[in-house]
C-alpha cells in the first residue's frame, strides 16, 4: 500500500541533483527549469503558497511510485486522514477527515474534475469508479475553507481528483499487475495533441478473490477526454468514463464467531452486488478581457446499483441515481490601490433522482422509494494581496436545497409517504497567508460550513406508540461547523521541509445514529481539535525520510453522552517512509503506517474495550527505465492481524470486526512506447 506524501508544500525546488515533489524525492541527471506547483481549491489554478489552509497534492508521479489498488490505499497514509476499506478491494470504503468517524463519507466532499460525486443516500462515494491509471493529481483541502466554493459535505474538507489530459507526440501505455488472492490488473492508455486538440483515453480490467470469503471483485473501466483550443480564448472540453463492476460483501464477523472460524471467513457468502456507472461532463471556457475567465461545466451521471441479500433472506434491491449538474462560474482579475486582486462568483445547480425498488427473498415486489434533491448554491470568494507576500481571502456562500420523498409499501406493514422538506444554509470564511520567504508560509483562516441530512437519516420509524409506521423526521436540523485554523510550512534548505497545523473545530447539530433509539438525531454540540506534523528530509541525494504524525480529539460537548470520545475517531495517527535509490535505476522504499486505538462504531456510550491499535509495514523494490518500469511489492510484512473498520451488533450487542488483509505481495510493470 503506498503510504507517503506530506504536505504539498508550495514548490518543486530543483537543487543539485535531487527535486522534491509534494514531499517525494527524485533524481535528476541535470538542472531543470521547473514551474511552481498549482493547485484548484479555490476553483481557478493557482500556487499551493498563496492558499490559507492545510493542502496536500498527490502527483501523478507518486501514483505511479506507489503499489495501491485503489484511490482509499493511497490516500490513507496523508496527514490527519484515516481511509477505512470495508472489505480490503475499495468497494465499500470511507475516507475521514478531521475526526468524523462513522459520518466520514458525509462529511468529506469528493469531487472528479469539480463534479460531485457524493450520493444524496448510505451509499456512499463509490471510490473505485476512477481507477489510478488516469488520474493526474489529487488535491485534498482540509478543514471548513472549501465550504464556500463547494457547499454541502465540506466539513471534514474536500478532495478534489484531477483526470489527466494528453500532449505533445501520440503515446502508448501498457500496465500488468499481479498478487496475492488471483489479483490481476490490465490497462492501456494511449494520449497525445494534435494541433488544437488534446486527447486521453484509457481501458481498465481488474479482478481480485479478495482476502476474506466472498469478498471478490470484478471491474471493467473506459475513459475518454478531449479538448479543443478554437482559439486562444475560447475551449471546450469534453469527457466521459463507463464503470461496470461486480463484488461480493462478506460482512463483518461477531466477536463469538472470531473463536471459530478463520479471520478470512464470512457468514454472509450469498450476499452481492453489481454496479453500471458512467457520466459525460462538458465544459465550454471562455477568457475575456485579457485574464478574465468564465466556464460552464454541464454533467450527467446515471449510477445503477443491483444489491441480493440473500444469506439473510432479506431479499435484494435495485437503485438508480440519476445527477444533473449545471455549475457556471467567473473569475474576474483586477486591481485595487495597485494590489492584485482575484474574484470568482458562480452558481452550481444539482439535480438527484434516486428510484430503488425492493424485493422479498421470494422475488415479490414490496416496496418502491422514489426521492429526489433539488440544490442551488452562488457563491463569491475574493482573493487579495495585501502586500507582495501576504495575501488575505474572503467568501459567502447561499445554498438551499429541497427534498421530496414518495414511499410505497405492497407488504401491507408500513405506511405510505408523501412529504418534502426544504432547507436552507449560509456560510463564509475568512484566511491570510503569509509567505515570509521562498517555499515557507504561515496561514490562519476562520470558516463556516454545514451539512444536509442524506436521505435515510430523515427517516423516522415509529413501532413503538400507535400509529405505528415511518415518518419524515422534520425536527432533523442541517449540521454546522465552524472551524479555526493556524498552519505553517518552514523550508529550511532544499532538503528539509517541515508542515505544521493546529485546529479547532465547533460542531451544532451533528448528524449522529443514535443506537439507543434506532433514530438518526442531532447532537447537542461536539469539537474536533488536533495537531498535524510532517516533514520531508532529503538526507543524501540518494536518500529521502518522509513522515507525518496527528493527534486529534473529537468529543461531545454536552448530552447525555458529555465528554465521551466520537467512535472511530483514534486520537494517534502516524507514517514514516524511506525512499533509498540503491543504484542506478534500483529504488527501495519502505512506508510503516500506525492507527491508534479507537472506539467501536454506535458505542458512544462507550460500553466496549475499544478497536485495536495497529502497525503495517510495507516494502517495495523499483526498478526504471527510459520507457518501462518494474516493481515487486510485499505488504503488511509482520501480517499483522487487524480491522480497520469495527462496529457494535446492537441486536447481539457483540463487537463486531472487518478483518484487513493479511502479509500479500504484488507484482507488476507498465511500458510506454
Amino acid at each position: 500500500m503506498y503510504k507517503s506524501r506530506l504536505i504539498a508544500q508550495a514548490l518543486v525546488v530543483a537543487s543539485g541533483t535531487l527535486i522534491f515533489i509534494g514531499g517525494m524525492a527524485f533524481s535528476q541527471s541535470e538542472d531543470v527549469a521547473l514551474e511552481r506547483i498549482v493547485v484548484t481549491p479555490n476553483r481557478f489554478a493557482e500556487e499551493v503558497q498563496k492558499i490559507p489552509a492545510s493542502v496536500t497534492v498527490i502527483t501523478a508521479q507518486q501514483i505511479k511510485d506507489s503499489y495501491a489498488a485503489n484511490t482509499p490505499q493511497i490516500l490513507e497514509g496523508e496527514i490527519g486522514l484515516v481511509a477505512r476499506d470495508y472489505y480490503g478491494n475499495g468497494t465499500k470504503a470511507s475516507v475521514d477527515l478531521r475526526g468524523f468517524g462513522e459520518t466520514a463519507g458525509s462529511n468529506t466532499l469528493v469531487l472528479i474534475d469539480g463534479r460531485r460525486v457524493n450520493e444524496i443516500d448510505l451509499s456512499g462515494v463509490d471510490w473505485t469508479q476512477i481507477p489510478l491509471d488516469r488520474i493526474a493529481r489529487i488535491e485534498i483541502l482540509r478543514g471548513a475553507a472549501g465550504a464556500v466554493l463547494y457547499g454541502d459535505n465540506a466539513s471534514g474538507g474536500v478532495i478534489n481528483i484531477i483526470t489527466k489530459s494528453g500532449r505533445g507526440r501520440p503515446n502508448f501505455e501498457f500496465e500488468a499487475i499481479t498478487g496475492s488472492y488471483q489479483m490481476q490488473k490490465e490497462n492501456f492508455s494511449f494520449a497525445g495533441s494534435l494541433d488544437k486538440l488534446s486527447y486521453f483515453s484509457s481501458i481498465t480490467q481488474q479482478s481480485t478473490n479478495g482476502y476474506r470469503e466472498n469478498s471478490y471483485y470484478r471491474a471493467d473501466d473506459f475513459f475518454a477526454k478531449f479538448i479543443y483550443d478554437f482559439t486562444d480564448k475560447f475551449s471546450l472540453g469534453l469527457n466521459g468514463a463507463y464503470h461496470d463492476a461486480d463484488y461480493g460483501l462478506p460482512g463483518a464477523l461477531r466477536e463469538s464467531q472470531l473463536k471459530s472460524c478463520s479471520r478470512r471467513d464470512s457468514k454472509f457468502i450469498d450476499d452481492d452486488a453489481g454496479e453500471e456507472d458512467w457520466y459525460i461532463l462538458f465544459e465550454p471556457k471562455i477568457t475575456f478581457l485579457d485574464d478574465n475567465e468564465s466556464s460552464l461545466p454541464v454533467s450527467f451521471r446515471s449510477r445503477v446499483l443491483n444489491t441480493n441479500w440473500g444469506s439473510g433472506g432479506y431479499g435484494s434491491n435495485n437503485q438508480r441515481i440519476d445527477t444533473i449538474g449545471i455549475c457556471p462560474k467567473v473569475i474576474l482579475r483586477t486591481k485595487i490601490l495597485n494590489k492584485i486582486n482575484t474574484s470568482t462568483l458562480g452558481l452550481d445547480f444539482y439535480k438527484i433522482d434516486s428510484t430503488m425498488h425492493d424485493f422479498s427473498a421470494f422475488g415479490d415486489q414490496t416496496g418502491d422509494a422514489d426521492v429526489g434533491k433539488k440544490s442551488i448554491g452562488v457563491y463569491f470568494q475574493d482573493e487579495l494581496f495585501i502586500l507582495d507576500n501576504l495575501i488575505g481571502n474572503f467568501g459567502y456562500r447561499y445554498e438551499k436545497a429541497r427534498y421530496d420523498f414518495n414511499y410505497l409499501d405492497f407488504s401491507g406493514f408500513l405506511n405510505n409517504i408523501d412529504d418534502s422538506s426544504k432547507l436552507n444554509e449560509e456560510v463564509f470564511n475568512l484566511g491570510l497567508a503569509y509567505n515570509y520567504k521562498d517555499g515557507s508560509r504561515v496561514f490562519m483562516n476562520l470558516a463556516r460550513s454545514f451539512r444536509f441530512p442524506i436521505t435515510e437519516e430523515f427517516m423516522l420509524y415509529n413501532f413503538i406508540v400507535p400509529p405505528f409506521g415511518r415518518y419524515i423526521n422534520k425536527n432533523l436540523l442541517p449540521q454546522r461547523t465552524f472551524n479555526y485554523e493556524l498552519g505553517l510550512n518552514h523550508k529550511f534548505n532544499p532538503r528539509l521541509e517541515i508542515g505544521f497545523t493546529a485546529f479547532l473545530t465547533k460542531i451544532k447539530n451533528e448528524i449522529y445514529y443514535n443506537p439507543l433509539t434506532y433514530i438518526n438525531e442531532n447532537y447537542d454540540s461536539t469539537q474536533h481539535r488536533g495537531i498535524e506534523l510532517s516533514w520531508n528530509w532529503g538526507v543524501l541525494d540518494n536518500l529521502t525520510l518522509r513522515g507525518n504524525y496527528a493527534y486529534s480529539e473529537a468529543f461531545f460537548d454536552g448530552g447525555v453522552f458529555n465528554n465521551n470520545q466520537i467512535p472511530a475517531v483514534p486520537a494517534h495517527k502516524a507514517f514514516f517512509g524511506l525512499d533509498w535509490k540503491i543504484i542506478e535505476k534500483w529504488q527501495l522504499s519502505t512506508l510503516f503506517n500506525y492507527v491508534g486505538k479507537q472506539y467501536f462504531i454506535s458505542d458512544q456510550a462507550h460500553n466496549y474495550p475499544k478497536l485495536d491499535d495497529f502497525i503495517t509495514l510495507d516494502l517495495k523494490i523499483s526498478y526504471k527505465l527510459s520507457k518501462a518500469n518494474f516493481f515487486i511489492g510485499l505488504n503488511n510484512v509482520f501480517d499483522e492481524k487487524y480491522s480497520e473498520y469495527g462496529v457494535i451488533s446492537t441486536v447481539y450487542n457483540e463487537r463486531g470486526y472487518y478483518p484487513s488483509p493479511g502479509r500479500n505481495f504484488i507484482l507488476g510493470g507498465s511500458v510506454k512506447f
